[in-house]
């Protein structure tokens, strides 16, 4: 049975490999970062950090990355060749995409939080003076009720009837613009 889940682990990882070298050729850099948020759950403890930096730089680059980010150290080395406001909405999307899986951040992500926590504040109009580690916390936990209400909302508008439609689909449309500011 065990050698079961590893096969099965195996070809999971075999799959998402492919995943990543169909979406790094069609230059999809959100592709790439939902391919390796897959991986969470599965990716070993001491892998954690290379998947959570490769995670939020193909979410927040806007091309395709040339510089080989493997660390948060590698990471904060090349913020200059991300926009600040996508890398810090693709560090709180990765911390969620962690909670999710009930993996721990990487031991070096303090730094990174340091450097788009003012970003976070003046975004998404988190306390001025909270420490970065708590203006994380609370864009994360922002962010999860924003798509919560816009995915409760979706539903609504699924199930609604064709003669009722009017105001799920109105309300769907004011919150698809509430989380915008929280998308990627």
């Amino acid at each position: 049975m065990e050698y079961d889940k590893m096969e099965s682990l195996e070809s999971a990882t075999d799959e998402i490999e492919t995943a990543i070298d169909r979406f790094r050729a069609n230059g999809d850099n959100l592709g790439i970062g939902e391919a390796y948020a897959s991986k969470l759950q599965a990716v070993r403890e001491r892998d954690i950090e290379e998947t959570y930096v490769n995670i939020v730089s193909r979410w927040a680059a806007s091309n395709p990355i040339d510089a080989e980010i493997r660390s948060i150290s590698d990471l904060l080395n090349n913020v200059n060749r991300f926009v600040v406001e996508q890398l810090a909405k693709a560090v709180v999307h990765a911390t969620l995409r962690l909670e999710e899986v009930r993996r721990a951040p990487p031991p070096k992500v303090g730094d990174l939080y340091y450097r788009v926590a003012p970003t976070l504040r003046e975004m998404l109009k988190v306390g001025k003076k909270e420490n970065p580690t708590t203006t994380i916390d609370l864009a994360t936990a922002k962010t999860k009720e924003v798509r919560f209400a816009l995915n409760s909302t979706l539903d609504q508008f699924c199930n609604s009837q064709v003669t009722a439609a009017r105001q799920p689909s109105t309300d769907l449309v004011r919150h698809i613009h509430t989380y915008m500011p929280y998308a990627l």
